[in-house]
């Protein structure tokens, strides 16, 4: 036999065998049965038994891992920061030191207010004995001695109308004493209206503005003893050292570095507690009226084998509009997550993206057709229902209620283990 056609028979012998190998899977396949509602013959319509089977509705959104309570820790005065001893990110426990604030200058107000305090103090205890004061006694005794001098003045002006009857002395005396005496009783009169008035700044009016004062020093003096004993910074709980927010434009955040200047109450960091967390993300304005708090979510994340559970406990009230200049407003949404396992917990972290996928809708024994089984008006919607027992097909009023891709839910009018026949119309009797 020549080579060629050696060749040539080999290769027609492969081409044979592939071909009765491909025939006889074709007829395999053929035989086998379909897993579709298709009827024997092709003319007759399909009919599809009713199998309730669990369905849900989500709403899908982007979102973020957030500590379920945060706590501000706050700058007790002003003034700076002496030590950092924590960074942005680390995780401390309750008590850990957090910023030791300098004190030079608030130990300067304090001793200023302690000064303001003794003083006033002083001041209380003169109103409360004001009758006993030194003032008191000048006064008092410089209307004695006007008194006094005014009673001198009297007596010279009686021995000086004696000598001047008996013409030893020239009028002009007399009148002299007589204008003497004038001056001695207006400054008598004045003098006794000094002790007056200097009795009456120990009134209890006086007393209980003293004790005001008093009252207002001692708190004065309490506050900044007090900020100054929390120069050292302690964390209130235990939780993840954040950076704040200062949701301004153009506002500078607090930098936990030493140095840095701060004025009393500002946010220098947060703590976020993460034994509960927390999934937020912001729901469009056509999805808002879907929600509700309460409802069952599922959170996926990175990283995480398995989807995280919670529910939805927060949805905002105002309306934002996303930076992307979108028209559509969004609402804020917030997930607390059920506690996960302590293994799981380690892998969570503050910040993580994630997906939110809360379960607007729930039926676990639910009725789904094909929308081509369905006929009648919109409204008005009817299914066709095949009774094995007779044969017969007959047209039954139904109500619907989700749309899914694989069908229409059925609320009422069918009943598992009913078989209806699709297309509708497919030889009805009405």
């Amino acid at each position: 036999m020549r080579p060629w056609l050696s060749r040539f028979s080999s290769r027609y012998r492969f081409i044979l065998g592939s071909a009765a190998i491909l025939a006889v899977i074709a007829v395999f396949i053929l035989a086998m049965p379909s897993n579709k509602a298709t009827p024997e013959n092709a003319d007759e319509p399909k009919r599809l038994i009713i199998v309730p089977h669990p369905i849900e509705h989500t709403v899908s959104l982007a979102g973020t891992l957030w500590p379920g309570r945060t706590v501000n820790v706050a700058a007790p005065f002003d003034g700076t920061i002496g030590e950092a001893q924590v960074s942005y990110g680390d995780k401390v426990e309750a008590g850990a030191k957090l910023v030791r604030l300098d004190t030079n200058e608030i130990s300067m107000r304090v001793r200023a207010a302690r000064g303001d305090y003794l003083k006033a103090e002083q001041d209380k205890r003169d109103l409360d004995h004001w009758s006993e004061s030194i003032e008191v006694a000048h006064a008092r005794r410089a209307a004695l001695q006007a008194r006094l001098q005014r009673d001198l003045y009297k007596q010279k002006l009686v021995s000086a109308k004696a000598l001047l009857d008996r013409g030893i002395i020239p009028r002009e005396e007399v009148e002299s004493l007589e204008q003497q005496i004038r001056t001695a009783t207006l400054q008598a009169d004045d003098a006794s209206q000094d002790v007056d008035m200097t009795l009456a700044r120990g009134s209890a009016e006086n007393r209980a503005l003293a004790d005001l004062r008093l009252e207002n020093f001692h708190e004065q003096l309490g506050r900044l003893e007090g900020q100054m004993a929390g120069a050292q910074i302690l964390a209130p709980v235990a939780g993840i050292v954040m950076k704040p927010s200062t949701g301004r434009v153009g506002e500078e955040q607090a930098t936990l570095q030493a140095g840095t200047k701060i004025q009393g109450g500002q946010s220098m960091l947060i703590l976020g507690d993460t034994s509960v967390m927390l999934a937020e993300g912001q729901v469009d304005q056509i999805d808002i009226s879907t929600l509700s708090r309460g409802e069952q979510a599922r959170v996926f994340a990175d990283g995480l084998a398995e989807p995280l559970t919670g529910r939805v406990t927060q949805i905002s009230e105002i309306g934002v509009q996303p930076p992307n200049g979108s028209k559509i407003a969004t609402f804020g949404l917030s997930v607390t997550l059920d506690t996960p396992s302590s293994e799981l917990r380690d892998r969570l972290r503050v910040g993580m993206s994630c997906s939110i996928e809360i379960v607007v809708y729930r039926n676990s024994d639910a009725i789904v057709v094909p929308i081509e089984a369905l006929g009648g008006e919109i409204s008005h919607p009817v299914v066709a229902v095949y009774d094995p027992a007779t044969g017969k097909k007959t047209v039954q009023a139904v109500e619907t209620g989700l749309s899914l891709p694989s069908g229409i839910e059925i609320t009422r009018g069918l009943r598992p283990g009913a078989t209806i026949v699709l297309p509708f119309g497919s030889g009805v009797t009405h």
